[in-house]
């Protein structure tokens, strides 16, 4: 039978994704697609022509869907949104471009097909799109996360619930909403732990983000407490894309907090071993930021910002940066650790001049929490200047 064929090569593509076997997984998963007739951008820059063409089809369409709560799709239509929604969520938290390329193809076709659950979880993951696009975009996000949470309750199926929760989790993450954001992201990861089967890569996903939203608020105690026994959980199960993301980024901050940094740099050691992708992910935006903590964190400032500088080409060249956020974020870190360089007398007037320009665009920003570090640097930088 070579439609049950397609169903679980797609499952085992899904399962491969979500553990961060991702050579295998997406070999899977482009064996599913060549068989549906659904084109696979090699690379995000390749994908960006489809996203925007998408875009706009969207913009004229609307978010409009007329549900059919007795009714199935035929399975060749379920199929086909199917493979494209495994395909945006294993690329998810990985490829942000051709992410959202895949989505968008899921989301249009559910939304035609009229399908609840499908509708609901595509609603879902498209208010993490918006929020992606900036402050100015958080209303219109949190407005759709809430009309997948209607959706799902209507329908009551725990993963489109778990989703919906997730999708307004991480659109307040997003935008700086942090305290409501570790409120909600919390109640999904429940959903998910006590209500759904073989949602590895939403507790994954979902606890990152959570994690992430305890850090950048100083909540540290709650990650020195649970990040190692996430992470022993990760281990066991094999799983290298949530290793991965515990040992980098935000919640590898549990062990610098910990005062344990030898420990914070094997496992940033052992997480690059095994993520070694040769593009420019989401993952090395973590790395780098590890990386830029760990050398301020043990006052090796110049390696600091050494770091940041050897890999600044080629995050400019990533599509990572698209998302607001982290566009704000790793200029955050790399004006921190330019600072930290010039206070302990390992910069030069190149450094100023960044500091200077960076400054100048944090100011004008829409996000409270990017202008209020921008005063603050400001602050230092005069320190520096003795004005």
């Amino acid at each position: 039978n070579e439609s049950l064929k397609i169903d679980l090569r797609l499952r085992a593509a899904s399962n491969l994704l979500a553990a961060g076997v991702m050579e295998e997984g997406l070999s899977a998963l482009r064996a599913v697609l060549d068989q549906l007739n659904i084109p696979f951008p090699e690379t995000a820059l390749d994908a960006l022509p489809q996203v925007s063409a998408y875009r706009k089809r969207l913009e004229e369409r609307g978010f409009a869907t007329n549900l059919r709560l007795d009714t199935h799709l035929p399975r060749g239509q379920a199929q086909y949104i199917d493979a494209c929604w495994t395909a945006s969520i294993g690329l998810g938290m990985v490829d942000y471009v051709r992410a959202a390329d895949f989505h968008a193809r899921s989301l249009i076709k559910s939304l035609d097909a009229g399908d609840p659950y499908r509708a609901a979880r595509s609603l879902a993951m498209q208010s993490v799109y918006v929020a992606a696009e900036g402050p100015e975009y958080s209303d219109a996000a949190l407005d759709m996360a809430d009309s997948a949470l209607r959706m799902s309750q209507t329908i009551d199926h725990p993963h489109a619930l778990g989703l919906a929760h997730y999708g307004r989790g991480v659109g307040l993450f997003l935008t700086g909403r942090w305290r409501e954001a570790e409120e909600t992201l919390e109640h999904a990861a429940g959903v998910f732990r006590e209500r759904c089967q073989s949602a590895t890569w939403e507790r994954a996903t979902t606890h990152t983000m959570l994690l992430s939203s305890m850090a950048v608020q100083g909540n540290f105690q709650p990650l020195i407490a649970r990040v190692p026994d996430l992470l022993e959980w990760a281990r066991d199960r094999r799983n290298d894309f949530f290793a991965t993301s515990l040992r980098t980024g935000y919640p590898s901050l549990a062990w610098l907090c910990g005062d344990d940094p030898d420990t914070a740099e094997r496992n940033y050691t052992e997480a690059m071993v095994i993520w070694n992708q040769e593009q420019y992910q989401v993952q090395h935006y973590f790395a780098v930021m590890t990386q830029v903590n760990l050398a301020l964190y043990t006052g090796r400032y110049h390696l600091a910002s050494e770091h940041l500088e050897s890999a600044w080409k080629r995050i400019q060249t990533s599509m990572v940066g698209r998302v607001h956020f982290v566009r704000s974020d790793l200029v955050s870190l790399r004006i921190r650790a330019a600072l930290a360089a010039l206070m302990a007398g390992a910069g030069d007037q190149e450094l100023v001049t960044m500091v200077s320009a960076n400054l100048t665009r944090f100011k004008s920003s829409r996000a409270p929490w990017v202008e209020a570090q921008a005063y603050l640097f400001e602050g230092i930088l005069s320190e520096y200047k003795g004005t």
